[in-house]
């Protein structure tokens, strides 16, 4: 079997949720990147390569590109963006992103994310060179908040520590409970990646309004081996999937393993797409070869096969992830002894909550299911319960409830099919087996910064407060 793919990427998709947007309102953005330094350093060719933005709102996303079309000026390219605004306004964060061969920093402009406020019936054009770098955001920190640097973490890389002190703790001598964030980052100060959750700010609010106890909140924060720390389980990630319908003769179709799992594949304008088991979403393949090719978002290469069985399509990628347990094993024995010993708290795990957003709140889940006797509360934020085939559902099978643990688990509406439908069976399967739980499904909010910070006030009501949503 032969499949000649082209090595350009046109990203059907996007632009199928780009006319969607169009019908449902009129805020438009046009977008006019500059390319021109990068042609000059000779590595970006308009004749191979394509350029576009990622974003954090919808019809962008940070793991599809959105292609730009080239103008009648060299090196110009345009994209009409329409965007969905629920409210007066919505917060953009977005990049350039090149797909092409040999690019550096695969591609990403480097910097930090720009920054765009959208209002509603909003016309405007935003012109962006490739070498234009965003601004360097300001410290947002509100309050006191010390930062560790590089604490040390045992077997683990070192990282920062980020702990926010309620307003009067140096003016007293009460103990605090404490609320343990992975990210932490991303929790109190935009400067890191441009986005914050807040929680300076809805602390102090609070606190100081009397709508909550005062607390301390612990920032973890994360390094370059986040996947890794942040999964319970090493993950091995290999299929052989056989053509379940269709012509065998055509590469387009579906696919199943002989344990049920799916993969879905289509054909357009030269380029494969792919749905792959524990995804929703439509991604693009790179051709390596007549028949083998490469997912870079999850790193999975794919060798199509065909004989006299039929289509046959196998799929891997290296192992990844297990170093869950020594990242809980350093916040056990090691963070939280030092945070205990060096600020005045409640140490006992019913003054103790832990949380986190994504793989964050996959490993909040784990460890703060396997220690009850430390964390009474756990803050569960769009967990990636797809990890190492959804062996979360297995697990917590395995295990018995704590009577006195309490569970707050969230997911946006708009996060993916997939991932709300992993969320609703989690919060099923806790009930059945005993945990106490509120849940939250926010019905318009995407997998980001911006919709957990919407969430702070809910946070640590449900930590330090009367337990009841603002």
């Amino acid at each position: 079997m032969t499949i000649k793919i082209k090595q350009y990427l046109i990203l059907i998709p996007c632009l199928l949720m780009v006319a969607l947007s169009c019908k449902r309102q009129s805020t438009v953005i046009t977008f006019e990147l500059d390319m021109r330094p990068a042609i000059a350093e000779g590595w970006f060719t308009p004749d191979e390569d394509q350029v576009g933005l990622r974003g954090d709102q919808q019809p962008l996303s940070w793991s599809e590109t959105c292609m730009a079309n080239a103008t009648n000026t060299y090196g110009i390219y345009s994209l009409k963006m329409p965007f969905s605004i629920v409210g007066d306004s919505l917060e953009l964060s977005y990049k350039i992103k090149t797909e092409g061969a040999g690019h550096p920093e695969e591609g990403w402009q480097t910097g930090h994310n720009h920054r765009l406020v959208l209002y509603k019936g909003q016309q405007q054009t935003v012109k962006l060179s490739w070498n234009t770098q965003a601004p360097e955001p300001s410290s947002s920190i509100t309050g006191h908040v010390d930062i560790l640097r590089q604490f040390d973490s045992g077997a683990l890389a070192s990282r920062d520590i980020f702990i926010y002190l309620p307003p009067g703790y140096h003016h007293s001598n009460l103990h605090y409970d404490v609320l343990y964030m992975h990210d932490g980052q991303n929790l109190f100060d935009a400067t890191s990646i441009g986005q914050e959750w807040g929680l300076d700010e809805a602390a102090e609010d609070m606190i100081t309004s009397g709508k909550i106890a005062p607390l301390i909140i612990v920032g973890i924060g994360n390094t370059s081996n986040r996947i890794d720390e942040y999964t319970p389980t090493r993950q091995h990630w290999s299929y052989t999937f056989i053509k379940a319908d269709g012509n065998n003769n055509e590469v387009a179709g579906h696919y199943q393993t002989d344990t049920g799992e799916e993969l879905q594949v289509k054909k357009q304008s030269d380029t494969l797409w792919v749905i792959i088991p524990g995804s929703d979403e439509w991604q693009s393949l790179e051709a390596q070869s007549d028949t083998s090719y490469y997912l870079p978002r999850a790193g999975i290469r794919f060798t199509f096969q065909q004989d006299k069985q039929g289509s046959t399509i196998h799929a891997n990628k290296p192992p990844m992830g297990g170093q869950g347990p020594i990242y809980e094993a350093f916040i056990l024995k090691q963070l939280k002894p030092y945070i205990d010993s060096t600020y005045r708290t409640n140490p006992s795990a019913e003054h103790t909550s832990l949380g986190g957003s994504s793989l964050g709140g996959l490993i909040s889940l784990y460890t703060g299911l396997r220690h009850p006797e430390t964390f009474q509360n756990l803050l569960i934020l769009s967990p990636s319960l797809w990890w190492d085939g959804k062996m979360m559902f297995d697990w917590v099978n395995t295990i018995e409830p704590s009577s006195h643990q309490r569970i707050w688990l969230y997911i946006g509406g708009a996060e993916g099919e997939e991932a709300v439908s992993n969320v609703r069976a989690m919060k099923q399967l806790l009930i059945d087996k005993g945990w106490q739980l509120q849940y939250k499904e926010a019905e318009h909010e995407q997998h980001n910064e911006t919709a957990w910070k919407k969430q702070a006030a809910n946070i640590l009501h449900f930590v330090a407060g009367n337990n009841q949503e603002q």
